[in-house]
Parts: C-alpha cells; sequence; structure tokens
C-alpha cells in the first residue's frame, strides 16, 4: 500500500454530494491533476469550505481509484466527519497530519543521520540490507568483537586449509619422530593425571 503525491492538484466537485456518497466527480478535465491508484494504492484529498475568518469545515478522504475525473474514496479519514458537500467545493491533494507521522516514524526506524557518508545510529531492516564499500564497526556484532577476531584472522596466511600433510608442519617440529614423542608423553601424563 503505497501513498500517491502530486504537486498542487486541486480541483472542486462538478456536482454536490451527501454524507454517504463515495464518488466524487470533479470538474471537467481536472481529474487528471491527481495521480491514478492502482491495487492497494491511494492518495489523500481534502475538502472545505471557506468563512470570512478562513477555511473550515475540513474533511480528508482516502482515494483509492480515479476514473477520469471521477474519484472512488473512503470518507472521514483521519478523524474528520463526513459532510454534505455542494458544488464548486474545492478538494485538493494536501499532506496531512498522519502522512508526516508515518515519515516521522519510517525515519526513527531507520535512524540515518548521515545518509551522505552511509552513517546510522539504527536500522531496521525488514528483508536485506545492500551495501557499497566498508562497514566500520565500534563495539560488537551479535556478541561478538569483529575488531579483535579480524585481528586473530589477519594472522593465518593466505590459502591455509585445513587438510596440511606433514611436509607444510614440518616447519613447528623437528621431525615425525619428535612429534609422535611429545604426543605419547603428553597422553602418559594425561593418564596419570586422570589416575
Amino acid at each position: 500500500m503505497t501513498q500517491l503525491y502530486a504537486n498542487n492538484a486541486k480541483s472542486r466537485l462538478n456536482t454536490g454530494v451527501g454524507t454517504g456518497d463515495t464518488t466524487f466527480t470533479l470538474n471537467s478535465g481536472e481529474g487528471a491533476r491527481f495521480p491514478s491508484p492502482s491495487g492497494s494504492d491511494y492518495f489523500l484529498v481534502t475538502l472545505f469550505t471557506y468563512n470570512d475568518t478562513g477555511e473550515v469545515n475540513h474533511e480528508i478522504c482516502k482515494c483509492t481509484s480515479r476514473a477520469g475525473d471521477i474519484l472512488t474514496v473512503v470518507r472521514a479519514q483521519e478523524s474528520t466527519t463526513a459532510r454534505t458537500w455542494p458544488s464548486a467545493t474545492p478538494l485538493e491533494l494536501r499532506v496531512t497530519k498522519e502522512t508526516l507521522d508515518k515519515f516521522v516514524a519510517e525515519g526513527d526506524s531507520i535512524g540515518a543521520t548521515s545518509p551522505s557518508t552511509g552513517t546510522f545510529t539504527a536500522l531496521t531492516a525488514n528483508n536485506s540490507l545492500s551495501v557499497t564499500g566498508n562497514i566500520t564497526v565500534t563495539g560488537t556484532v551479535d556478541g561478538r568483537d569483529v575488531a579483535s577476531d579480524g585481528s586473530k584472522l589477519d594472522g593465518i596466511e593466505s590459502g591455509a586449509t585445513a587438510d596440511q600433510v606433514w611436509g607444510e608442519i614440518g616447519g613447528t617440529v623437528t621431525n615425525q619422530t619428535d612429534l609422535v614423542a611429545e604426543i605419547n608423553a603428553s597422553a602418559v601424563a594425561l593418564s596419570i593425571a586422570l589416575g
């Protein structure tokens, strides 16, 4: 469900509507100023009247479909009240409080402090995160000190494998006989310790 927007989209009702009507007919040719929702997409419109102090009696409606100059709407959104509107009532696509609250909530979950450098104070990812470039971490990741573990990994020679042969190990002991002797001595000591 995506909320749609358009700059300066406004019109007037071509015919009046009652409180239970769910279609608005706009002035001829002015429907094209508004988005065309599909699927679960929508946009918001506000109807209002004027008096000597300015705008009054606002009603916010959710438009779920537009066919030319005809809008299909859900009435009385965001705690406004469905009203009877006469022809020529102004109708505008406006940013509303709930729209801005949604942006604030989404911004808080991302918590971007420096988007140009890719620095985040918090990140909520529902699917996956794709990063280009280096990631610098202070602290731990899932309880692991990445910097410390990374230093340990840096000490492993390039191309090292778990299936080394005697020739690759030979540099650490004088010969195979000495290695066998050391293993046997350790086994005897362990056996004595265990009693």
